[in-house]
């Protein structure tokens, strides 16, 4: 808990990273580290091995280990950052009472702020993908399999939303590691009901939503499609009927699962509900999944803000996919967030 206590408050502005990571090299045993490529990663100059965000396939680089050591990389993933994400993690894991989980909160937030929204030092969307899966990622390995072998992109996707799941969430005030933990896993489950006839046609579906005004039934002519699709979200557990019970900290998920689709002005599916019906997480799953997908990202730092806080507005966001409450709840804490430190003592302590 030191580093990060009130006490310590002075890592807020510390410099103790260089000043970004371009060209340089990466070796195997580093890579078996990573879940996901911390650059584009190349051999001999030749050959891209992996993109930055790629998931790492360790057997697949094993081959090309054997004629050299290392591997050049053009980093976009900042591994100070990562480890400061598991940092905060680690705390408000082990930390017991509600006021330290609330202190490690605010710090979380004014580093995450300084970062990811305003953009001023460096970072990338990468470094709360690979953060997040380190301190939380924990699926049955069946279901991690599967989405795999189905489609990597939607598993790089899932990664990214559950992520910013997890630095939204703690900006709405959830600090229980549990609680946070299943929010994480959340959108991994949010299409697994589509997972054993999972094609193109329900891919792009699901990707549509992920583009502006994305509407994904229109993209369904067969009316057999239309009807899975339509229903998929009623039933995340149908292949995994052991997973909610078993997997989760919390309980009777499933109507947060639901949501993923719904519209704040009641035109989404299934069941049509407005903002107003929606509670704040539930409104949060509508937001992310709706409005973060790998089409769209950027994994250099100067886009990363811009990725993140230019969709808090109704008026730039997925059409319909913010709560007014939901907006004001995010700009506000972020706005605010200056007068939370001296609240907390964690400025001048």
């Amino acid at each position: 808990m030191e580093r990060n206590s009130a006490a310590n408050a002075s890592f807020l502005t510390d410099d103790d990273s260089e000043s970004g990571q371009l060209d340089s090299e990466i070796s195997f045993e580093q890579l078996e580290n990573f879940c996901f490529a911390p650059g584009d990663i190349t051999w001999k100059g030749k050959l891209t091995l992996c993109s930055a965000g790629d998931v790492v396939d360790h057997s697949y680089l094993l081959k090309f280990s054997k004629t050299q050591n290392s591997f050049p990389c053009h980093y976009r993933m900042y591994s100070w950052n990562v480890e400061k994400f598991c940092s905060f993690m680690t705390d408000l894991s082990e930390s017991k009472a509600h006021s330290l989980r609330d202190q490690t909160r605010i710090n979380f937030l004014a580093w995450f702020r300084m970062i990811y929204w305003l953009g001023k030092t460096d970072g990338s969307l990468l470094d709360l993908m690979e953060g997040a899966h380190r301190s939380f990622f924990d699926l049955p390995k069946e279901l991690e399999a599967e989405w795999k072998e189905k489609s990597l992109d939607l598993y790089r996707v899932y990664s990214l939303q559950g992520a910013l799941m997890v630095c939204f969430s703690l900006a709405l005030g959830y600090v229980d590691y549990k609680v946070l933990k299943d929010i994480y896993h959340l959108p991994f489950f949010f299409d697994s009901g589509l997972l054993d006839k999972l094609n193109f046609n329900y891919v792009a579906a699901i990707s549509e939503e992920w583009q502006d005004k994305g509407k994904p039934l229109h993209l369904l002519k067969n009316t057999v499609e239309k009807k899975e699709f339509e229903d998929h979200s009623k039933k995340p557990f149908v292949n995994y009927p052991e997973v909610e019970e078993k997997f989760f900290h919390m309980k009777n998920l499933l109507p947060l699962i639901m949501r993923h689709h719904e519209k704040t002005d009641g035109s989404g599916f299934p069941d049509g509900l407005n903002w107003s019906e929606l509670s704040d997480l539930e409104a949060l799953i509508v937001f992310v999944s709706q409005n973060y997908g790998l089409e769209s990202v950027d994994f250099n730092n100067e886009n990363t803000c811009v990725f993140l806080n230019g969709r808090v507005d109704r008026d730039v966001c997925n059409e319909k996919t913010l709560s007014p409450r939901l907006e004001a709840m995010l700009v506000g804490i972020f706005k605010n967030l200056d007068k939370y430190l001296v609240d907390t003592d964690l400025i001048g302590a």
